[in-house]
């Protein structure tokens, strides 16, 4: 009879000699799993050590003669670090049974693999030019982050670093214009033919700061706002007075249109709570009457952990109510795509009209369960790359895109297992509470 090592192709030669590094971390919290967060569902024993340690990952391979099969299913063990191509399960009709159940020789044989699937050509860079604020918003973690601003001679060496970059956001958890450099950042990239956008709270949209957003040649200023109604704003928008901020969207709009220049376009986006979860028709009607020519988006509440740690203990429920806010954010959702967003641009459209490619953002799925292969690359203004814009520590210095070039960063060997753990499904602690897990 057919022996359980008959039914696997070890390729561990061939997984080693491609990128020894790239392997499963042990405990990472894995979508699908069952019960706890760290139980993956589809384990199975290893024919090798015997322990119930075996998992599959996404990888192409090369067979023999038939050439590159893409995104096949392998079984790694993350015990003995064997890795195996299942010649039962996966190869059907390459292997065929004799009338005693014992396994033939196969037609054609694994002779490369390739793991690193997730994308690894970065066109986008979200970079924070300040934590600083001159809002207080409770749910906001930038309050709680390290306050301080890039220097423009950092900026200048990421950008010297990332020479493929087509779209910058100088975006962070602070107020972008209250950083004196702000301008002559953005300036040195677009005329390096960057996209630049920024998002702001907008209360510092004054005549001067207008003046310099459409001269410079910003390609688009998004503005955060969660409600019409002046006093829940000022609630949770804490030192904030929405009709400063519709006035200076106001003023942006009308000084951009005087003196017919294509830039800014000007986005929404916000977030949801429980008591406003029904407004979000009546804001984009509002807004678009203020000026806006771009819907962006809005969220609900993040519950992720680290968000959730710095959030007042009288709010904590709105975090019981997140389900209805976001069944009414999809329904809200679902109209305004059937009116044509009352004829606005949406971030999809903006980044087509630049041909940003969104394929190189967004990421692909790897085929076996849900991960994580976005595309776009986060720093914090210490130049520090993170795995996203929701993780807001430092992992390595080799990781500073203020001191080595992006292709070094992104050919680090720890950097190119975190991005295969990723793309596999399989999340650092600091992403649970993140819709992807």
């Amino acid at each position: 009879m057919a022996t359980q090592l008959d039914q696997y192709q070890d390729i561990t030669v061939l997984w080693q000699q491609a990128h020894a590094h790239l392997m499963p971390q042990p405990g990472a919290i894995m979508t699908g799993a069952s019960e706890s967060l760290s139980t993956p569902p589809d384990l199975r024993t290893c024919p090798a050590c015997q322990q119930t340690t075996m998992l599959q990952v996404a990888c192409d391979i090369k067979w023999q003669q038939q050439g590159w099969q893409h995104k096949a299913k392998v079984w790694y063990c993350t015990d003995c670090h064997r890795v195996y191509w299942d010649q039962k399960t996966e190869d059907r009709g390459q292997r065929t049974e004799d009338t005693r159940g014992v396994l033939q020789t196969p037609r054609d044989t694994v002779i490369q693999v390739n793991a690193r699937l997730w994308l690894r050509e970065p066109v986008f860079l979200n970079i924070e030019p300040t934590t600083r604020c001159n809002f207080e918003c409770w749910y906001c973690i930038g309050r709680s982050m390290n306050q301080g601003d890039i220097t423009v001679e950092n900026f200048a060496k990421a950008l010297k670093h990332f020479p493929q970059m087509r779209l910058l956001g100088l975006v962070g958890e602070g107020e972008p214009f209250l950083h004196k450099g702000f301008f002559k950042m953005a300036k040195m990239a677009i005329d390096q033919g960057v996209i630049v956008a920024t998002i702001t709270n907008g209360s510092t949209l004054s005549q001067s700061i207008v003046e310099k957003i459409c001269h410079t040649g910003v390609h688009y200023v998004s503005v955060s706002i969660d409600s019409m109604n002046t006093d829940f704003f000022a609630q949770n928008r804490i030192k904030g007075k929405l009709d400063k901020v519709l006035h200076g969207i106001e003023r942006l709009r009308q000084y951009r249109d005087q003196h017919q220049l294509p830039y800014p376009l000007i986005g929404l986006k916000g977030t949801l709570l429980h008591a406003n979860r029904e407004e979000l028709v009546q804001i984009v009607e509002k807004m678009k009457v203020v000026g806006i020519d771009v819907f962006e988006g809005f969220q609900t509440l993040n519950k992720k952990q680290s968000y959730i740690d710095i959030y007042p203990a009288n709010k904590h429920i709105e975090l019981d109510k997140l389900d209805a806010v976001n069944q009414s954010l999809q329904q809200s959702l679902a109209y305004l795509q059937k009116q044509n967003y009352f004829h606005l641009l949406t971030w999809d459209e903006f980044l087509a009209r630049h041909h940003i490619p969104l394929d190189k953002i967004r990421g692909t799925d790897n085929g076996i369960r849900k991960g994580c292969d976005e595309h776009w690359l986060y720093s914090l203004f210490s130049g520090d790359i993170t795995p996203c814009c929701q993780i807001k520590q430092t992992f390595t210095p080799k990781w500073n895109l203020f001191e080595h070039p992006l292709d070094d960063i992104l050919s680090n060997p720890t950097y190119e297992n975190l991005r295969f753990n990723l793309y596999n499904g399989f999340f650092l602690p600091q992403c649970q509470g993140c819709y992807k897990t």
